[in-house]
């Protein structure tokens, strides 16, 4: 897991950029290993703030196609200083390369090992990299409920009639979730 530093989603808006993925990201960017889990044990003492976006992503290839979300994260955080730092899933987590389309078309093959493809592809992540990967989705409970971590809930849909033809619109992002009731608990006797 990386965590960027706000200072680098400054940079990207004023430059009109969108996201990149983890990998695309300069290394001075971001903290990860060592770095981070001392700034993440000393953050009351040194004044870092850590935060977490929590979103849907509005095409199937990108979380944020048209850097609406970007803004709006870079608004609530107007107040931040440059190095404090934010787990974005797509910056800070390997990720696939999903504008391949012919790759990820039939995700069914894809996901199931039977789509024949060089380990080493671009649009993939490396072998170290998917294993980084699963590891970081074992502990992504640590970063949303920690006591340090603020979430930043981004749940705004924008019209993405208008998004460049390479994204396809995540049509799950408009759905609600059915409401589900816990189980009930029984009394023992």
């Amino acid at each position: 897991i990386a965590l960027v530093r706000v200072r680098y989603f400054r940079s990207l808006h004023a430059e009109g950029q969108l996201l990149v993925r983890r990998q695309e990201i300069l290394r001075d960017a971001f903290l990860q290993g060592d770095d981070l889990k001392k700034q993440f044990l000393n953050a009351i003492q040194i004044g870092r703030r850590f935060f977490a976006v929590s979103h849907g992503w509005l095409s199937v290839q990108h979380p944020d196609p048209t850097g609406e979300r970007l803004t709006q994260l870079l608004g609530i955080l107007s107040w931040s200083s440059d190095d404090d730092l934010i787990f974005w899933d797509f910056c800070s987590l390997f990720q696939h390369n999903q504008m391949y389309e012919h790759i990820f078309s039939d995700a069914d093959k894809f996901r199931d090992g039977k789509l024949p493809l060089a380990e080493i592809h671009p649009a993939l992540r490396t072998p170290e990299q998917s294993k980084l990967f699963r590891t970081a989705m074992c502990g992504m409970d640590q970063i949303y409920a920690s006591a340090i971590t603020k979430v930043i809930v981004l749940p705004a849909v924008y019209d993405l009639s208008n998004i460049d033809q390479g994204y396809v619109q995540n049509l799950n992002a408009h759905r609600r979730a059915p409401r589900r009731r816990a189980p009930r608990l029984r009394r023992r006797r």
